[in-house]
């Protein structure tokens, strides 16, 4: 199940990613890495969003391209070391994210670099499969 990934252009803590080929219905691990220099928070669940109403703000509904995290598709833990996040994803009977669906979701970061990385690039990984390196915002 290759997976694409990408941050959402002036939001730094926002992600998009998309299961390609086949749907995700195993429970879990998908895994942000930051570019050195950025930190995660060690407890970092509190930090994450999936939920229309509250990933942009209020009142703000997702662009028409991107599928509503479903609900029984639960973020239950989110661990933070450096500059990895590791979110354990657990699916309800019958739960599944769909191929080739676009899902938002955004983490807080504790602290970003003094500087721009050298190399600014951040990956997400879905299970056993990872997104191509996602160039970061200068």
């Amino acid at each position: 199940m290759p997976v694409r990934a990408a941050r959402l252009p002036c939001k730094a803590d926002h992600f998009k990613i998309k299961a390609d080929g086949q749907d995700a219905f195993l429970d879990g691990y998908m895994t942000v890495r930051a570019p050195y220099g950025f930190t995660f928070e060690e407890e970092c669940l509190q930090f994450v969003e999936v939920s229309e109403s509250a990933t942009f703000g209020p009142k703000v509904r997702f662009p028409e391209e991107f599928a509503v995290w479903p609900s029984d598709v639960a973020i239950s833990t989110c661990r933070g070391v450096d500059r990895m996040a590791s979110l354990w994803l657990q699916f309800a009977t019958g739960a599944r994210l769909i191929a080739n669906q676009l899902y938002i979701f955004r983490i807080g970061i504790k602290s970003n670099p003094m500087v721009t990385p050298e190399v600014n690039r951040w990956v997400v990984q879905l299970g056993s499969e990872a997104s191509e390196p996602i160039e970061g915002m200068t």
